[in-house]
């Protein structure tokens, strides 16, 4: 039976500009084009069966940020393959926990790392070095000396955190061992979009994100504003950016607060498998 080009992973406008040339079928290119993309195309995908997914699973593990309060909030979220978005206010902590898990994803598994690199795509311009310093001399003398055998090694183990941009997302993953993916932040990149461009970009972000963390292993952390919105006269009210479409592309959302200088509040407000709660946490 032959196949129809209808079945293949195409654009809506590739397939329209086959259609319109004259083709049909898979067979009618195959007779004309030899360039390896079209013959990686048109290869049947490797499929996966659920005991599979469930053990590589298992091998992967969650990203800890080794604190525990969070880390037991965010317990199998921070998976390969979820989207995660961490929202807040300036100074809410998104920061140090995305710096912090860049750095653990690094270490040894015998610490509880992955022994994998992390990937930071900053849309904002305010990628803080210093600050990222602060969260690695916090790291024990013990656990540094274990990744070095001197002082320019140390730089080279820990820093592969790399600063780039979305168009050499699919280049860093075929030569990397991404285990982390950090886009920070979510909302200058669709802001400057109307509203039709706005739903469109979003669905067609998300999809070709998680379809790489799935293929690739790796784990996907958006970070979000909030923004203020009015329910009634006088009635007002904080919310994450961006609105309900963006919110069910997202496996988890959680949401940080500053409670005092020292102290936060991390809220899991969606998950696929746990119920909405509550954690009161510290960076120290």
């Amino acid at each position: 039976m032959e196949q129809n080009l209808s079945s293949l992973n195409l654009t809506t406008e590739c397939y329209k500009t086959l259609k319109s040339s004259g083709f049909t079928y898979v067979k009618d290119i195959n007779e004309t084009e030899d360039s390896k993309e079209w013959v990686d195309l048109t290869l049947v995908p490797v499929t996966k069966t659920a005991l599979d997914i469930y053990c590589n699973d298992n091998e992967s593990g969650t990203i800890y940020t080794f604190n525990g309060a969070f880390d037991e909030l965010l317990e199998n979220e921070l998976v390969p393959g979820n989207v995660v978005e961490i929202c807040g206010e300036p100074g809410s902590g998104k920061s140090q926990i995305c710096f912090q898990l860049c750095i653990n994803v690094q270490l040894p598994k015998w610490i509880g790392g992955k022994e994998g690199n992390a990937l930071y795509l900053c849309t904002n311009y305010n990628f803080s070095t210093e600050r990222l310093k602060e969260r690695l001399k916090e790291l024990g003398e013990e656990i540094l000396k274990k990744l070095s055998c001197s002082g320019d090694s140390k730089k080279r183990k820990l820093s592969p955190i790399y600063f780039t941009t979305v168009i050499y997302l699919q280049k860093w993953l075929h030569h990397n061992k991404i285990r982390l993916l950090i886009i920070d932040c979510i909302t200058p990149i669709i802001q400057q979009l109307d509203y039709t461009e706005k739903r469109h970009f979003m669905y067609n972000l998300f999809v070709n994100i998680q379809k790489l963390a799935i293929e690739y292993g790796f784990v996907v952390i958006i970070t979000n504003n909030v923004t203020l919105r009015t329910k009634s006269v006088n009635n007002t009210y904080k919310t994450p950016a961006l609105g309900e479409a963006y919110f069910h592309r997202v496996n988890t959302r959680v949401l940080l607060e500053r409670k005092s200088p020292n102290y936060f509040k991390a809220t899991l407000k969606k998950s696929t498998i746990k119920k909405q709660s509550s954690v009161l946490f510290n960076f120290s």
